[in-house]
């Protein structure tokens, strides 16, 4: 889904849900980890890209909802909770979601140039590493055995890693 789909998904589910005109903007970040969307005052919602790709399109439509009802609020009352009664009545009545879906995380996938051992880092790792199995005195850094970045892949917690 693109942006300027989302803007107009966005101004007619403001429309209809709420009666006003919806002057914000919607973006989507890849820079998003933790959480699948959030609302400023300002009215800039963001969606968190990789988790629409993952999730696809209904449940976008479902994190947009959850933003544009914080959004209501941030206009109507201020500062709200997750926790007020209001906003779940909101959530309610609209369809949006409460909780979101598992994150998914990115995973770097480290190999071996010599035997092709597989790690996996939650992180990217800039320190030299070798393959302990290919260095030639175990234990001791072996510059022909520095294992090297070989993919990034995405994942989502609870479900098996990927291959």
């Amino acid at each position: 889904m693109t942006e300027e789909k989302l803007n107009a998904l966005a101004r007619d589910l403001y429309a209809k849900h709420f009666g006003r005109e919806f002057k914000g903007e919607v973006v989507l970040s890849r820079k998003m980890r933790v959480s699948a969307g959030n609302c400023r005052p300002d009215g800039r919602i963001a969606l968190n890209l990789p988790y629409c790709e993952k999730y696809g399109e209904d449940e976008a439509v479902r994190v947009l909802k959850h933003e544009l009802a914080h959004l209501f609020l941030f206009q109507t009352v201020g500062n709200h909770s997750h926790k007020d009664r209001v906003f779940n009545e909101i959530l309610d009545r609209i369809g949006g979601a409460k909780v979101a879906k598992p994150m998914p995380a990115i995973i770097f996938v480290y190999a071996c140039p010599k035997c092709h051992k597989e790690w996996r880092f939650a992180r990217k790792d800039n320190r030299a590493r070798s393959c302990n199995e290919c260095s030639l005195k175990k234990g001791d850094y072996c510059k022909e055995a520095k294992i090297e970045l070989l993919r990034t892949t995405l994942w989502v917690p609870g479900t098996e890693l990927p291959a």
